[in-house]
């Protein structure tokens, strides 16, 4: 059985994410978790393992050891986007966008990895402090976060803000189709 969701913590930078941040789009259950047990993060360059965010890594593997972490540094990013077929013309986008603007693209991979193989994204100096399987049920085809109270003073609190800095998804979701052929 699943821990309940109030024992899963996250946090990031001095944010600290409960259950109560946790948003799903749950349907039956099924035995297997519809999202992959993957971890796909991005850097300029893999990081150092005694780098602050390489103890991030590590902290995070040591704490939920049934996922594989993978980070992909800025060449296998690109590599990515010239040998996986996307919809959309979505690797042409990629590469129309100014190497400079890294978050930019940071962000279409994301969307794009998730599409293609499903799994979990998380930004990489993102610290769970329990074991990813606490977030994610296993009938989830996707799991989104957001944050209260929401600092922005632009943002109106009575709509929802999703961050991008951990999301997880089923391989094809529809949600993340959308988002693609909106590029």
């Amino acid at each position: 059985p699943l821990m309940p969701m109030a024992d899963a913590h996250i946090t990031k930078g001095s944010r600290q994410l409960d259950a109560r941040s946790i948003t799903r789009s749950s349907q039956r259950r099924k035995p297997r978790s519809r999202i992959p047990h993957v971890v796909h993060q991005t850097w300029p360059i893999v990081p150092s393992v005694a780098s602050p965010l390489g103890r991030a890594l590590q902290i995070n593997a040591a704490n939920s050891p049934s996922f594989v972490f993978r980070v992909h540094d800025d060449a296998a990013v690109s590599d990515f986007f010239l040998s996986t077929p996307l919809p959309h013309n979505v690797s042409a986008a990629f590469h129309a966008l100014n190497p400079d603007f890294g978050a930019a693209r940071s962000d279409l991979w994301r969307y794009s990895v998730l599409w293609k193989f499903g799994g979990v994204y998380l930004d990489l100096d993102v610290k769970v402090r329990s074991h990813i399987d606490r977030l994610i049920h296993p009938s989830d085809p996707a799991v989104l976060v957001h944050e209260y109270p929401l600092t922005e003073p632009y943002r109106n609190p009575k709509e929802p803000h999703y961050d991008q800095w951990f999301l997880a998804f089923e391989p094809h979701h529809p949600y993340l189709e959308h988002a693609l052929r909106k590029i």
